[in-house]
């Protein structure tokens, strides 16, 4: 099969992430790709390092398998069901069903090139897709809505297309009856496609995914510490997010003046408030406990200095940046949206405030940091939710999908 992965975005959001962890899967499961990016953006440019010569690709085919070799993901992660990974009925969340051999090791297969396709526009991209699959067929899989029509009109009669929805947004439902698998990265997501006019029968949840595989650098958290001048003794809270409304960065900000004074609350991500939040800082007298580093495309080593994570979003569509906390065992504070109630469940694996609430979102970071046995235990309940939302699981999810079509 031949899978020509669309995404135009122009920065770099939860979607594009998941974008790139898909092709870098499939690529290591020996999928021919076409990823289509928009020309100079973050995800053109993450892509283009996966796209090297075979011998690199086999290269890093290598790397993985010994990573593969030390042993079971759960039970290095200390996961639940006596450190095994859930059988795949038990890894599939809700709408979601693994047929494949999904933790395998591929080390059989030969770990192929990516084609990176950058484009200017939609048109562009419309303009220069390859219609034709070698003798394979060619299987078109938008990520972003602007992509949905240009997957539909090059996929033609063949059809073959698959949507994946990473927003609760509004969407055009006669586009989505032209693709052949719609998937939804979450409960709330698929609820949204419903409304919308999506038949629900047509709809697959396949959830946001991390790479279980990750760990983080001593030596980055010592950087950080010395460059920040962040003390081992002091409490910091960390949130990993874009700085746009939707995120809600000032919640965070008035909350600060109810913590106490020796809370620091690290924000890694860039955005359009980002200035004002800056501002309102300020004029609170906490300028000095929040700190602003912007966006940085490899935020493990954060984790390795948060005692607490802050998800304060008026709305998400899935809250991936929880899945992280959970795999680094940071216990996690967030906003009670529907977006995220699939992942985080009925609170057991995280303490809930209302959204916008700055006084509430306060008192639970309070009490976490109060109750470290509390702390631990949601902690531990959040590594063990992590099987179900495995990169390798979701993958074999999609690969599923794309069998059905023929490939």
């Amino acid at each position: 099969m031949h899978v020509v992965a669309l995404n135009l975005q122009r920065d770099w959001r939860g979607g594009e992430h998941q974008v790139l962890l898909l092709a870098r899967e499939l690529q290591g499961r020996g999928v021919r790709q076409t990823v289509v990016a928009r020309r100079g953006s973050p995800l053109a440019t993450r892509i283009a390092g996966l796209a090297g010569t075979a011998e690199r690709a086999a290269s890093d085919r290598d790397r993985i398998d010994a990573d593969e070799e030390m042993g079971d993901p759960a039970e290095r992660y200390g996961l639940a069901d006596g450190g095994r990974v859930p059988s795949r009925a038990a890894a599939a969340p809700a709408g979601g069903d693994i047929s494949a051999d999904t933790f395998a090791s591929s080390r059989s297969i030969p770990r192929v090139p990516i084609a990176l396709l950058e484009a200017a526009n939609p048109l562009d991209a419309f303009a220069r897709l390859p219609r034709r699959g070698a003798g394979e067929p060619l299987i078109y899989h938008a990520h972003t809505g602007n992509t949905v029509p240009v997957a539909v009109l090059a996929a033609g009669w063949r059809r073959r297309v698959v949507i994946t929805r990473h927003l609760d947004r509004p969407v055009r439902p006669w586009l989505y009856r032209r693709a052949d698998h719609v998937v939804a990265v979450s409960p709330a997501v698929r609820d949204s496609l419903v409304a919308a006019g999506v038949a629900a029968e047509r709809i697959h949840v396949i959830p946001t995914a991390i790479d279980l595989r990750r760990r983080i650098d001593p030596a980055g958290v010592a950087r950080l510490r010395a460059a920040w001048k962040i003390s081992a003794e002091g409490r910091v809270g960390l949130t990993v997010a874009a700085m746009s409304a939707e995120k809600d960065p000032l919640t965070l900000v008035r909350a600060l003046p109810h913590l106490p004074a020796d809370y620091r609350h690290v924000w890694v991500g860039d955005g359009p408030l980002r200035a004002e939040a800056a501002a309102l800082a300020r004029r609170l007298g906490v300028d000095d406990r929040l700190l602003l580093p912007g966006f940085d495309p490899e935020p493990e080593p954060w984790f390795g200095i948060a005692s607490v994570f802050v998800l304060p979003s008026l709305w998400e569509a899935a809250g991936m940046a929880a899945l992280d906390a959970f795999l680094f065992g940071v216990p996690v504070v967030a906003s009670d949206v529907p977006g995220t109630r699939g992942l985080l469940d009925d609170g057991a694996s995280c303490l809930r405030f209302p959204p916008g609430d700055d006084a509430a979102l306060a008192a639970a970071v309070e009490r976490l940091g109060e109750d470290r046995e509390l702390a631990g235990r949601l902690a531990g309940e959040g590594k063990g939710r992590l099987p179900a939302y495995d990169i390798r699981a979701t993958a074999a999810m999609y690969l599923d999908l794309y069998r059905e079509l023929g490939g």
